[in-house]
Order: C-alpha cells, then structure tokens, then sequence
C-alpha cells in the first residue's frame, strides 16, 4: 500500500508530465524534479511539493508552474479520497483527509501486527 506522501508525489508527477505536454516541453527526468516535504507551517497544509526545479525547464516562474499543476490535478479529481490540493507561491499543497489517512495507517498495522 502506498502512503499519503508517495500517492501524492506521483499525482504531482503525472500533472507536471501532463503540463509539459500540453506546453510541448520536454523535461528529462520529471520523477528525480519532483519533491514532497512537509511546509513550514501547518496553515499551509501537510504535505507540499515545490516546483522550483522546474522553473528552468518550463522558463516560467515556480508559483505559476504550482497554480498550473494544481489546475490540472484538481481537474483530473485523482486526490479526491486524499485530500485538497492547492497552490500556495511556488508549492502545490495538499490538506490531507485525516480520515483516509487514518483508516490507511490502521488497515497496515491489523495486516502487519507485530511488525508494525
């Protein structure tokens, strides 16, 4: 089972690929660009992944490349049972739904136990 970062990370992947075709960029390599951290401020949400490795490539400015890519994910409703993505400057953030996130965490330690 993948975690709430990893689903996230790979969202965020798929809407920058997407992005770069629809603005006919070819960007090496989009999966060693893509970061998922947690923001400095809880305000801003749980999980976020900044878009300043792409500014070269996409020779546009991180907070415009961050409101792209969370338009297109929020489009493509593929976070719907994770969370709200949102841009914030040049970092697209999601709000986690702490009830998926919670019910996930619980599943993996009844399936591990011990192990856990």
């Amino acid at each position: 089972m993948a975690s709430q970062k990893d689903s996230f990370r790979n969202v965020v992947e798929e809407a920058v690929k997407k992005f770069s075709e629809e603005k006919s960029i070819e960007v090496q390599d989009i999966g060693n660009l893509i970061r998922v951290e947690n923001p400095p401020k809880p305000e801003m949400g749980d999980l976020g992944s900044p878009m300043f490795p792409l500014a070269k490539a996409f020779r546009m400015a991180p907070p415009a490349i961050a409101a792209e890519v969370a338009k297109i994910i929020k489009e493509g409703g593929s976070l719907k049972d994770l969370g709200e993505v949102e841009a914030a400057g040049p970092y697209v953030n999601i709000r986690l739904n702490k009830q998926s996130a919670g019910s996930g965490i619980l599943k993996k330690i009844l399936k591990e136990g011990n192990e856990y």
